[in-house]
C-alpha cells in the first residue's frame, strides 16, 4: 500500500526541530532556493524537485525518506525505487501536461544552448563590469569542489556548521563539499577569530558531522586543521588553490568569469559577506590575493595561534 506524502508537514517539523524556525533564509540559501519557494514548499503550494529535496535533507541531517514521509523506510533486501517513484509522480500530478512535442523542444534548446557556449564564454572573458567583482554562494561552492587547498579565516564559521537555537550543532552550506574534498586527499586550515565564540564546541560538532559522512579520524587529523588566532577577524575569507585543467573542463563559464582574478600559482581569494545583508562575495583582485596569502600564511605559523 502506498505510504501517505507528509512532507509538508515534516518538513515544518524538522526546521522547529533543527532551530531554523526564525531562520528560513539560512535554510533557504542553504538548499539553493529562494525564501519564498520555501513559504510555498510549508504552505503546500509547491513541491520541490528531486535535488532539492536531496538537499533539504542533507541540510537538515535527516534521510530523504523521512522528509517525504514522516518515517523512516526500512529497505528490503534489492533496492526498491518505490518510495521516490511515487514522490515524483505525486509532485508531477499537478504540473501542466506536457504537450506532444515538448521532447523536441528541449532537444533544439540544447542544441542552440552548445552552439553559444563557446561565445558566450569568451564574451564573459571579454567584459569587465562590477559584477565580475562578486561571487555567489552557488560559485563559490563550485569553486571549491576545484580547490586542493582551501585556507579560510572566519569569525563565525557559518558556512560550514550553525548552532540552533536551543545549542544543537547542524550542518552548513559547504560541509558537503568540504566532506568530499577530503576524501579526495584535499587539505583545509581554519583560521577563527579570538572572538568568543564557543570554538571547542562548533569544532567538535562539524568533525562529528564530517565523521557521518564517512571522514576517518586519520583523514580528519591530517587534512582538516584548526587553529584559534589572537588576533580579531572582523571578516572572513577564503583563499583557494584550485585545479585549473579540471576546472576549465568541468565548467568553462565559471572558469571564464574568474580566470582575471586568478593569481600566481592558480590561488583565488574573495572576501566574504561582512553582513547577512549583502547577498555576495567579493572576489581579490591580485595585489589583495598575495598580500592576504602571506598574512595567512603568518597567522597560521604563528606560535601564537592555537591548535583546536
Amino acid at each position: 500500500m502506498a505510504r501517505e506524502l507528509k512532507f509538508r508537514e515534516t518538513l515544518a517539523g524538522l526546521l522547529i526541530a533543527r532551530g531554523f524556525r526564525r531562520k528560513r533564509n539560512a535554510v533557504a540559501r542553504g538548499v539553493f532556493v529562494s525564501p519564498s519557494a520555501l513559504s510555498q514548499y510549508l504552505s503546500g503550494r509547491a513541491q520541490p524537485g528531486l535535488e532539492t529535496l536531496v538537499r533539504l535533507a542533507n541540510f537538515l541531517d535527516t534521510s530523504l525518506d523521512y522528509l517525504v514521509f514522516g518515517e523512516e523506510h526500512v529497505a528490503p533486501s534489492a533496492i526498491d525505487p518505490g518510495p521516490v517513484a511515487r514522490y515524483i509522480d505525486a509532485a508531477l500530478a499537478g504540473v501542466q501536461k506536457r504537450t506532444s512535442d515538448h521532447a523536441g523542444l528541449v532537444g533544439r534548446i540544447g542544441q542552440a544552448l552548445a552552439a553559444e557556449i563557446d561565445g558566450v564564454a569568451q564574451r564573459l572573458a571579454n567584459e569587465h563590469t562590477s559584477a565580475g567583482g562578486m561571487l555567489d554562494d552557488a560559485s563559490a561552492l563550485a569553486l571549491e569542489t576545484h580547490s586542493l587547498v582551501t585556507d579560510v579565516s572566519t569569525p563565525d564559521l557559518r558556512y560550514n556548521v550553525v548552532e540552533t537555537d536551543d545549542e544543537q550543532i547542524a550542518t552548513g552550506m559547504f560541509t558537503d563539499v568540504v566532506a568530499s574534498n577530503i576524501s579526495r586527499r584535499r587539505t583545509y586550515r581554519f583560521l577563527l577569530s579570538a572572538e568568543e565564540m564557543p570554538w571547542e564546541r562548533l569544532v567538535t560538532g562539524y568533525r562529528r558531522i564530517l565523521s557521518r559522512r564517512g571522514i576517518s579520524e586519520e583523514a580528519l587529523a591530517k587534512r582538516c586543521s584548526f587553529k584559534v588566532t589572537p588576533h580579531v577577524l572582523p571578516i572572513g575569507f577564503a583563499l583557494y588553490h584550485l585545479d585549473i585543467d579540471a576546472l576549465q573542463q568541468d565548467d568553462r563559464l565559471l572558469y571564464e568569469r574568474v580566470r582575471h582574478a586568478i593569481g600566481r600559482g592558480d590561488h583565488l581569494g574573495y572576501v566574504l559577506p561582512p553582513s547577512n545583508d549583502l547577498p555576495e562575495n567579493a572576489i581579490m583582485g591580485e595585489r589583495c590575493l598575495h598580500a592576504t596569502l602571506r598574512s595567512f600564511e603568518a597567522l597560521w605559523t604563528s606560535k601564537s595561534s592555537v591548535s583546536l
